[in-house]
């Protein structure tokens, strides 16, 4: 069950189109991104590290290849990520 509040849905049910990711580019590992994403989609399966919004370092071990992860990123740092063909969603 969502923690979303009945105001955060649209009248069908469905969680509003500005929740939702209206962009996507690729990630360049030690770059940081001109904005933070929304998520992190991995096309090929290892480990990701990234810098998140606060500013927090972590190495997610063993992501899944065709998955977005829902995660707030300013940069992957290319010394802990053997994913590959990354893309942020914004």
């Amino acid at each position: 069950m969502s923690d979303k509040t009945p105001a955060e849905f649209d009248r069908a049910g469905y969680i509003k189109k500005s929740d939702c990711a209206q962009g996507v580019v690729a990630i360049t590992e030690d770059v940081e991104l001109e904005f933070t994403s929304r998520g992190i989609y991995v096309g090929a399966a290892g480990d990701l590290e990234v810098v998140l919004a606060d500013g927090s370092q972590a190495i997610f071990v063993g992501v899944l290849a065709g998955c977005i992860y829902p995660l707030s990123v300013q940069m992957v740092v290319s010394a802990g990520t053997t994913a590959g063909s990354l893309l942020a969603t914004y």
